[in-house]
């Protein structure tokens, strides 16, 4: 047969006649051992760059206007969590900004808690007045001293309460209090719109087909979620629930796959086609 030698083996010449090749254990050993290394060391030469670990204390202490912005938003019910519904169907202001005010206060009972008072009393009316007008306010924002400053305007106590929310923040406060959840903390941070510049600055959004390249975008990552990636940006990329049918479309092609052999016509396919020969070419070589 082409490219096989037969060769008598020691045990008699059981499997005498069948095609066999010589084989080198130590070079086999050594080949492994050097495909081994060259992975570790292009691993270490292309590895994903490192990333601080974004928190709500980082937030609060290196983007004070993004906090208080993205904290009035909670409060005044106009957040993409607030406005989610299932399964987020939490009250935003009392999660985000009031519960973690009043458990502060609890621990700390010296604190002048008279503007959460005066909030809480206010009618839903004078609330929403106030927000309005703060988040406004807050589209010219500057950060000066690592406080928010805005143009004067009549927004109640909400400036006062949201910059004691950013400073308790700022000490990892919001971290480690009873309100603390994972969920709920990264919830707030996509509200911000922190999560999602970091994902752009590195190439990893669904439109920069993010789903299948490395951070930098240099070369393949998980390159087997080029069907959802390619989904996402074609025919569902305004589809509001385009996770949802990804999913179906590629349940219903693995369902095919694996009926394949059972269904006529396609089970026998690969043989009107031929491909098994050319898999199989040096067999048929001389055949």
């Amino acid at each position: 047969m082409s490219g096989r030698t037969t060769v008598t083996t020691e045990d008699g010449g059981k499997y005498a006649g069948y095609p066999q090749v010589p084989t080198n254990h130590l070079r086999t050993a050594l080949l492994s051992v050097g495909i081994i290394l060259i992975i570790i060391l292009a691993a270490l030469a292309f590895h994903s760059p490192y990333v601080p670990v974004v928190t709500i204390q980082s937030l609060a202490k290196d983007n004070p206007v993004a906090f208080v912005t993205t904290a009035e938003a909670e409060l005044s019910g106009s957040s993409d969590t607030a406005q989610y519904g299932p399964p987020y169907t939490f009250d935003a202001a009392q999660v985000y900004v009031i519960q973690p005010l009043q458990a502060y206060y609890a621990t700390n009972t010296a604190l002048d808690h008279s503007g959460l008072d005066q909030y809480l009393a206010a009618s839903d009316d004078q609330k929403a007045a106030w927000n309005k007008a703060y988040t406004d306010a807050l589209s010219n924002a500057a950060a000066v001293n690592g406080q928010v400053q805005v143009a004067a305007g009549t927004y109640g106590p909400v400036p006062a309460l949201l910059e004691q929310l950013r400073e308790i923040a700022a000490q990892g406060w919001l971290e480690t209090s009873p309100n603390d959840m994972s969920t709920g903390n990264l919830l707030f941070l996509g509200d911000s719109g922190v999560l999602e510049d970091m994902a752009k600055d590195h190439n990893m959004l669904d439109v920069q087909w993010g789903m299948i390249h490395e951070e930098q975008a240099h070369y393949l990552g998980a390159w087997w979620l080029t069907p959802v990636s390619a989904m996402y940006n074609t025919f569902l990329k305004n589809d509001d629930n385009a996770d949802l049918h990804a999913g179906v479309i590629l349940g219903v092609v693995v369902l095919i796959g694996l009926a394949w052999p059972f269904i006529p016509g396609l089970n026998t396919l690969p043989k009107r086609l031929g491909v098994y020969r050319l898999i199989w070419r040096d067999y048929y070589l001389d055949r």
